[in-house]
């Protein structure tokens, strides 16, 4: 083989010198940075996003059926209607015909589906709820109102009720209900007795359902009525 023998040659073999330092202090010594590159600096994270509040979902209400607003004749809507006698009665209506039919009671109370309906009296705890009756319809029905309201007013008033008013109003109540037994049938006089829940409220005649912000309750109207 051709080259210089390995004792004659010159080379690294020959005068041992070594490729690489054996001094271990040589690996851990510190560079400085070379200036060509840019230092990199730690970007702290950001911080977490505050809380925010959860929106509560509007609440929609529905539109009523005209009947359930204030009677008003030129706006043609609402019914007028003596909260102390049945709606199609004469007593309801003495001085005029009703101005409803049966085809406009068995409309729905609203565009949209409402299944029950819970209807409350200002100044008191009354309250009417309202079902829908599967055997008629699938939503309430304005007549599914009126002949819940109707019961309710027509049921007499409780014990508890009776304790809690003054005597002033118990005589104001003695007289509301010899008032509307007198516009009655003579032959209920002598035998309906008992003070009603109608007997108890200010006006008579009904004056619509107005809804309460931010909650699904109606609160019935009335309007005061001399008699």
């Amino acid at each position: 083989m051709a080259g210089y023998p390995m004792n004659q040659h010159p080379s690294v073999f020959n005068h041992h010198i070594p490729l690489y330092p054996t001094n271990p202090s040589v690996y851990s010594t510190l560079y400085p940075a070379y200036p060509g590159y840019p230092i990199f600096i730690p970007v702290p994270p950001p911080p977490p996003p505050l809380p925010q509040p959860i929106s509560q979902p509007r609440r929609h209400t529905p539109s009523l059926n005209y009947l359930l607003y204030r009677f008003n004749r030129k706006q043609r809507r609402g019914v007028e209607w003596d909260m102390r006698y049945p709606l199609l009665s004469r007593e309801a209506h003495p001085r005029s015909a009703p101005e409803i039919r049966v085809e406009d009671l068995r409309t729905p109370v609203s565009e949209s589906m409402i299944r029950k309906m819970r209807i409350v009296f200002d100044h008191s705890d009354w309250e009417v709820n309202v079902k829908y009756d599967r055997a008629k319809s699938e939503t309430v029905l304005v007549e599914d109102v009126f002949e819940e309201l109707f019961l309710f007013l027509q049921s007499p008033i409780q014990e508890n009720y009776w304790k809690s008013i003054s005597a002033s109003k118990r005589a104001r109540l003695h007289n509301n209900r010899c008032n509307r037994l007198a516009q009655g049938r003579p032959s209920l006089r002598d035998i309906d007795t008992e003070i009603r829940f109608v007997d108890a409220l200010e006006g008579t005649m009904f004056g619509g359902l107005t809804p309460i912000p931010g909650s699904t309750d109606w609160v019935v109207a009335y309007i005061p009525r001399k008699v």
